[in-house]
């Protein structure tokens, strides 16, 4: 699963990314290349939670030991297949409200 997101990166500035899961990792490759790629691995990994805003747009935020990473989905997305990805690959580390 593919999804296109925007990873909040200051007040008002967004960057463009795809965000994959795979392996027990969350991969999110930019759009740019001249932004950073970043891999975040199961062990690292501390919670992922999807805030549903209406059926089809939501935030996700994922804590890792390193950082936050906070995500808006660039375009709709059916969330049931996000949350079922999710919580098949992380099981109890995936959050959904």
């Amino acid at each position: 699963m593919t999804l296109e997101v925007k990873l909040k990166a200051g007040f008002f500035k967004t960057k463009h990314y795809y965000l994959s899961i795979g392996h027990g990792q969350i991969f999110l490759t930019p759009h740019d290349a001249d932004n950073e790629e970043f891999i975040i691995d199961n062990n690292e990994l501390i919670s992922i939670c999807i805030f549903k805003k209406s059926c089809q747009t939501g935030e996700l935020e994922i804590v890792a030991q390193s950082r936050v990473y906070t995500l808006d989905f660039a375009i709709q997305s059916n969330l049931d297949s996000v949350r079922q990805a999710f919580a098949k690959e992380f099981g109890n580390k995936f959050i959904s409200q």
